[in-house]
């Protein structure tokens, strides 16, 4: 430890009396160094971060598949329309629940000051099938979202309940207005938890939409997310998906188009899209040799600047200084001036002797 703190020391000294040369190395390494830390805060939030859910590998986004429309190129992640949702939920036989959702924006009223909040229109088993539990209160209940136009209750953030109710359990009860109509609270989500389609403060039923919302076939609005049942393969769930979207189509024809499909993927594959997953890791490959160049510039410029001290190192080695701790003293010392009067430590002659040597040097 001794050695280590006398090196370290003199590092530090030696830095200080080369404080250009120190300053480029710093800012060259900095630049390749905070790149490549955010680039790969980018790649571990998208790719390898497994997602805050239970059993995520168990949960798939389906989608429809559109033709080629008005010279535009195929669609193969289209949202839903109700209707179809519905056709889609009595056929397949893959998916232990399924549940609708999508985002909106709503003004907040009836505590405090008015403010406009992201809210998330969900369907009754959307939060059993992510497996989230409310912290307080309870989830919604299935007749909850089963008639259309009913049953205004809604389930707030954490960060809502703080804000707007001081974090009290009698929150469970009140009333909120969400764009003037009445919603009263019957539960409060865990802190940090985040929807499927963005940050929310408040979750909705479905089913608070009017009938004529929901009974639009071609009003493709919602997103759908699927929890598959025991011992069915991701695999088999999307040959089994592919296979419904054709009976999706014919139930529903479109008269001008078609070959309308539905597909599934598992929620780790559609939290990013292929193209963008290609972007993020060809810039990760990049920015990861801006730090190999930013490194490679730095050891030319210390080896060039370590030529002028051979003979300093052929003097060391003669007054008895070991070849590890000079290897040591030189990868440090080297490119950043050198401490002509600090005595070698390590070395099997007098401290006094290597003194007078180095001062020599």
């Amino acid at each position: 430890m001794e050695t280590i703190l006398q090196d370290l020391r003199y590092a530090a000294r030696s830095l200080r009396k080369q404080p250009g040369f120190t300053l480029i190395a710093v800012l060259t390494l900095a630049v390749g160094i905070g790149a490549n830390t955010a680039i790969y805060s980018v790649v571990d939030a998208t790719l390898l971060r497994s997602l805050p859910f239970n059993e995520p590998d168990r949960l798939m986004k389906v989608s429809l598949t559109a033709p080629s429309m008005y010279g535009q190129p195929a669609i193969d992640d289209l949202v839903w329309s109700y209707p179809k949702y519905e056709t889609f939920r009595q056929l397949q036989h893959v998916f232990e629940d399924t549940a609708l959702y999508r985002a909106n924006t709503f003004n907040l009223s009836g505590t405090d000051e008015p403010e406009q909040v992201r809210t998330e229109l969900v369907g009754a088993s959307y939060f059993p099938i992510l497996g989230v539990k409310p912290l307080v209160g309870r989830n919604f209940l299935p007749e909850e979202d089963a008639t259309p136009g009913t049953h205004f209750v809604a389930i707030i953030s954490h960060g809502l309940w703080q804000r707007r109710f001081g974090g009290e359990r009698t929150a469970i009860g009140k009333t909120i207005k969400l764009d003037l109509k009445p919603y009263t609270i019957v539960g409060v989500l865990p802190a940090g938890l985040h929807a499927l389609s963005g940050p929310a403060d408040v979750w909705i039923p479905v089913h608070t939409r009017s009938p004529e919302d929901l009974g639009q076939r071609w009003n493709h609005s919602w997103q759908l997310i699927a929890r598959l049942r025991a011992g069915v393969a991701p695999k088999q769930a999307k040959s089994a998906t592919a296979l419904l979207g054709a009976q999706i189509d014919a139930a529903h024809p479109d008269p001008t188009f078609k070959g309308w499909g539905a597909k599934a993927r598992t929620l780790s594959e559609a939290r990013i899209d292929p193209a963008i997953r290609t972007s993020v890791l060809v810039l990760f490959g990049a920015v990861a040799f801006v730090l190999l160049i930013a490194c490679v510039n730095i050891a030319n410029l210390l080896l060039a600047r370590s030529s002028a001290r051979h003979r300093e190192i052929a003097v060391r080695l003669a007054v008895g200084a070991s070849r590890g701790r000079l290897a040591n003293r030189w990868s440090m010392k080297r490119g950043f001036g050198a401490d002509r009067t600090e005595p070698i430590a390590g070395s099997k002659r007098a401290p006094g002797l290597c003194a007078i040597t180095e001062a020599r040097s």
